[in-house]
């Protein structure tokens, strides 16, 4: 989005409305039900903007406070006043000032990482646990039941029908044992639990089985 912004418009302004950051005090939020920060964009193009150039933006904050107070800012500030800050040029930087001091010179988080990206995401939480015992009841308690609507309702799909009971797998999952075959039609214990990050410092198993991860993300 910044990156198509900087190249369609020419007149971009952001304005912080929330200072006080992520989740802040109900008593300070533009909107009472909404803990994430709020900001207002406003983008404007002339005839002629050239889409090899990025276009600055300029940023600027309203003071922390209640939201009477940031209203009564809002409807007094103007875009040709001073207080404007440019953000950085480049295509997809963030819409927000440059960084000042010896922070600025420091790498960014995504340079001392190999994988940058999302997680494994089973999509359903079954697959996971403690404890290897509770996954092999679990799978028990799946495999035996014989009607196939209560099968699947065990099973917990999606509504997009991306994993299912009665759904074959093409390939399974890179040093783990692989079972074509639908899990409707399984009579086996469950392929081995693996040791699983289920969170940071929250060390779990999986049962690592393609028929029933959603996105294993087999880049980990």
């Amino acid at each position: 989005m910044r990156d198509d912004l900087r190249r369609s418009c020419d007149l971009i302004w952001v304005i912080d409305c929330s200072p006080e950051g992520h989740q802040p005090e109900v008593a300070s939020r533009i909107f009472q039900g909404v803990q994430h920060p709020v900001c207002i964009v406003l983008a404007a193009r002339r005839t002629g903007k050239k889409s090899d150039e990025p276009e600055t933006v300029s940023f600027r904050a309203i003071a922390a406070g209640r939201p009477e107070a940031k209203f009564e800012t809002l409807a007094k500030l103007t875009l040709d006043v001073a207080g404007w800050t440019d953000c950085p040029g480049e295509w997809r930087a963030p819409f927000l000032p440059s960084a000042v001091g010896a922070w600025g010179t420091f790498p960014a988080l995504d340079d001392l990482f190999v994988y940058n990206g999302s997680g494994v995401m089973p999509g359903r939480t079954w697959v996971t646990a403690p404890d290897v015992l509770s996954l092999e009841r679990r799978w028990g308690v799946l495999s035996r039941e014989k009607d196939l609507r209560n099968q699947e309702a065990l099973f917990y799909p999606h509504q997009n029908g991306d994993k299912t009971v009665t759904k074959s797998a093409k390939s399974g999952l890179a040093g783990h044992e692989f079972r074509p075959q639908a899990v409707s039609g399984e009579k086996k214990p469950p392929i081995a639990p693996a040791r699983y990050g289920f969170r940071s410092f929250d060390r779990q198993w999986i049962i690592p089985d393609n028929r029933l991860i959603n996105r294993p993300n087999p880049k980990l």
